[in-house]
């Protein structure tokens, strides 16, 4: 047994910590609205009676009440749910509500949010949330996904106004919009959230306890729910794209393509895409510091990320994903099923076909057996020319008070080759504290086609923990990790062993000071690395820098990386982005980002990156009119993603009902 499987035994055998106190979900009869409230910003008197009143918004972190009080309204008629809240703030001219763009993440500003399941699953997997800051934006993240387009999404009413002691919300957010058991009487879980910009605190009206469990939000009893209209079980999407591309022949094309949903039951939706349009979309840069493996680049393309939780086959925090959306880089026919067969059962399928050149598949199946208990299984596919490649697996998850125990299994078959990976861990996971320890194996003949395995011929294990701790004096946020691990290969000699410490604050003047230490040997090559790096404004996206360098030994050469990045609004609505990156090692490289941002209004904005590698050089600029119902409108000079720039002129189309 190495040094790794023995410390994280001793800590598995080790681990005697008392149970924390959990929260306990509020039950509440329907609260039934016999006329809708008007939905202007402003609460007036008698207009919420019968509704159910929530104050006294607890904090999750730390369990107190929340300093400045919030008042929450909330009933249900047949057409969907109805909330207002008044949001008190001591400091009303330090509330910060800077996005007008519907769906743009709300993250730095104050807002409110409404979180809900009409099938009561009491898991985040079947959560909806629909947030509304200050002034009115809106954004909302619908349980199994859905593209950007307003009429796959959906619409919902909310209004918002400052008043003299803080903010008013009012929204409401109609039952077909979600899953939920048409014609019957059901319980909804809910629960009604703020976020507070400046102290950077997250309230509730019902206490989700600590650690956050959802199953102790709320319920709302015997709500009556409408019939499904018909109409709402099919959608269509299409686009149409003009191009230009001087080094493509022929130069100009006439590309299109089209989406369809139906959605067979409340809670199961299929999708086929033919020809969809990936080339347009913007994708992650990739940076330029070291690493030995490949790095794992976000998936923003829309056929992917709809419905994206019903495809996560391993956790990524083992041996690896068994799924990577990125191995599937274009196809000409996709079509995926994905959606709760009930409210313990739950499956995902996908397929997609490549002319001539290449089929995937991904399938995954999972069982519920209690609110934090469950088992999937699932398989992948990948049928190319000269090689057929194969992986089944399974995981079984079983949580209890503070603790979650683990396994996954996955097994390949390459051309015949077989190969296997398994993982076990135990979580321990209580305010302000998280302990992880993980063993695995991943065999030198594991192949996994369409997933992301960083390294295989490895095994071993490792233990990480952390500390966050939010304060009321000059620090506002603590944070501290360390992690330990121990690999060998499968002969016995050694992979990696890593020793890492790092620690970061934050003031209550919005700086942020961090370092990392970092000392491991890979392959008997020994690297020692220290960080420091600090930002100011850090939760002002429209203001701010932040600057980190590295340094120390790599296999005995002197290296550095100096990454200073920063964000500016130069004008009504103009944002500007810079990143610059020096990595040194046996010679130096350097990648340089520039982006800019004008949203013109909530529906129309102008970007454009530069992003220059080494000597490769590439920019973009794209309009578009999107966000809203009816026809959007895109109109693209040169590829996003290209490493060199292309003399290419694309406009696109985009239609839905």
């Amino acid at each position: 047994m190495n040094r790794g499987m023995r410390a994280l035994t001793a800590m598995v055998l080790g681990i005697v910590m008392c149970g924390v106190a959990l929260g306990s979900g509020e039950t509440f009869p329907a609260p039934s609205l016999t006329k809708a409230p008007s939905l202007d910003g402003v609460i007036e008197p008698g207009e919420w009676d019968g509704a159910l009143h929530l104050s006294g918004f607890t904090e999750q972190q730390s369990g107190n009440k929340n300093i400045d009080d919030t008042d929450a309204w909330v009933g249900v008629t047949e057409a969907g749910i109805f909330v207002a809240i008044h949001a008190h703030d001591s400091q009303p001219d330090k509330i910060v509500a800077r996005t007008i763009q519907k769906g743009a993440t709300l993250e730095n500003d104050d807002f409110i949010g409404l979180i809900i399941d009409p099938m009561n699953r009491k898991r985040v997997v079947g959560n909806s949330q629909f947030y509304v800051n200050p002034i009115g934006t809106q954004d909302e993240n619908i349980a199994g996904g859905r593209i950007s387009k307003k009429e796959w999404r959906g619409t919902w009413i909310s209004a918002a106004k400052r008043v003299a002691d803080g903010y008013i919300v009012e929204m409401m957010v109609p039952w077909r919009l979600l899953s939920f058991p048409a014609g019957n009487k059901g319980d909804v879980l809910f629960n009604v959230a703020r976020i507070q910009a400046r102290t950077k605190n997250g309230s509730y009206a019902i206490d989700p306890g600590r650690p956050f469990r959802v199953e102790n939000h709320g319920t709302l009893l015997g709500v009556q729910f409408p019939k499904r209209d018909v109409a709402d079980q099919l959608d269509l999407l299409g686009y149409v794209s003009p191009e230009y591309d001087e080094d493509e022949s022929p130069s100009s094309t006439l590309r299109g393509g089209f989406d369809i949903r139906y959605r067979p039951t409340e809670t199961l939706n299929t999708v086929l895409s033919v020809s969809p349009d990936f080339k347009n979309i913007e994708g992650q840069v990739e940076g330029i510091g070291f690493t030995r493996s490949e790095r794992f680049l976000n998936d923003t393309r829309p056929f992917f990320t709809e419905g994206a939780r019903y495809f996560e086959l391993t956790g990524g925090f083992g041996f690896g994903n068994a799924f990577y959306s990125n191995r599937i880089d274009d196809f000409d026919q996709g079509f995926k099923f994905f959606g709760d067969l009930n409210n313990a059962q739950r499956l995902g399928f996908l397929v997609s076909r490549e002319d001539g050149n290449r089929l995937d598949s991904v399938l995954r199946f999972g069982q519920n057996l209690g609110t934090r208990s469950s088992f999937s299984m699932f398989s992948t596919y990948r049928d190319e020319p000269g090689r057929k490649s194969s992986v089944v697996g399974g995981t079984a998850v079983y949580g209890t008070g503070n603790y979650e125990f683990g396994l996954e299994t996955a097994h390949s078959d390459d051309d015949g080759q077989p190969g296997s990976a398994n993982r076990v861990y135990v979580d321990y996971d209580a305010p302000n504290y998280f302990l992880t320890g993980t063993a695995y194996t991943v065999q030198p003949e594991f192949r996994a086609r369409l997933g992301f395995i960083p390294f295989v011929d490895k095994r071993g294990g490792y233990i990480y923990h952390e500390y966050n701790r939010k304060l009321n004096g000059f620090i506002r946020d603590f944070h501290m990790d360390n992690s330990i691990e121990d690999f060998e290969h499968f002969n016995g000699t050694n992979f990696s062993r890593v020793f890492n410490i790092g620690a970061r604050i934050e003031t209550t003047d919005d700086w942020a000071y961090g370092f990392n230490y970092d000392r491991n040997t890979f392959d008997n090559e020994v690297s020692e690395q220290w960080t420091v790096g600090a930002g100011w404004n850090v939760s002002n996206p429209y203001k701010q820098i932040s600057v980190n360098y590295s340094w120390g030994d790599q296999g005995g050469y002197y290296t550095s990386f100096l990454s200073l990045a920063s964000q500016f609004r130069i004008g009504k609505g103009i944002d500007l982005g810079f990143r610059q990156s020096i990595f040194k090692l046996a010679g130096n490289r350097e990648q340089s980002v520039v982006s800019l941002g004008w949203e013109i209004d909530p529906e129309q904005s102008l970007t454009g990156r530069y992003v220059k590698t080494g000597r490769d050089s590439n920019w973009y600029v794209a309009y578009r009119k999107s966000g809203g119902l009816g026809l959007e409108y895109f109109l693209i000079f040169g590829d996003p993603n290209a490493r060199e720039f292309r003399n290419r002129a694309a406009f696109k189309v985009v239609w839905a009902r």
